[in-house]
């Protein structure tokens, strides 16, 4: 444990305070020394029985203390000896329904889902946007 406090604010104003620590994280067979927030407290109760952060996130917008994301630490050949199995593709793909979901590392399931992936570029290297030019639902247009 670091014991270096954080506070920080998300879009919907959820506010979090903790501490940083630091271990080898284990995601399936890739595994990395890596940092990441213990929760102590919360203002929002989307974080009920949540007590710390997993980095998706990518590391131009993460703190000052954690400046590199679990998923790039275990995506990246950093040649620290505790950096094993290093995940190749920098690529994750989130497969929910209304009753489970499942975090795919380096691609993703093709016997996850129906019909095809497709690859979107993202517009910032701050966070996952991506340009969108019409949503729509049951042939009803939103955008």
């Amino acid at each position: 444990v670091l014991f270096v406090g954080f506070s920080l604010t998300y879009a919907d104003s959820a506010h979090l305070r903790g501490y940083i620590s630091q271990d080898v994280a284990q995601l399936g067979r890739y595994y990395a020394k890596t940092k990441f927030g213990c929760i102590t407290s919360c203002d929002s109760s989307d974080f009920n029985g949540i007590d710390g952060i997993l980095g998706l996130g990518m590391p131009n917008a993460a703190l000052a203390s954690i400046p590199e994301p679990l998923f790039f630490a275990i995506s990246d050949e950093t040649g620290d000896p505790a950096n094993q199995y290093i995940l190749n593709r920098r690529i994750f793909t989130i497969v929910s329904t209304d009753d489970a979901a499942e975090l795919h590392l380096g691609g993703y399931d093709a016997n996850a889902i129906t019909g095809g992936m497709k690859y979107i570029r993202t517009t910032s290297n701050v966070e996952y946007s991506v340009t969108v030019s019409s949503i729509s639902m049951n042939g009803q247009e939103f955008l």
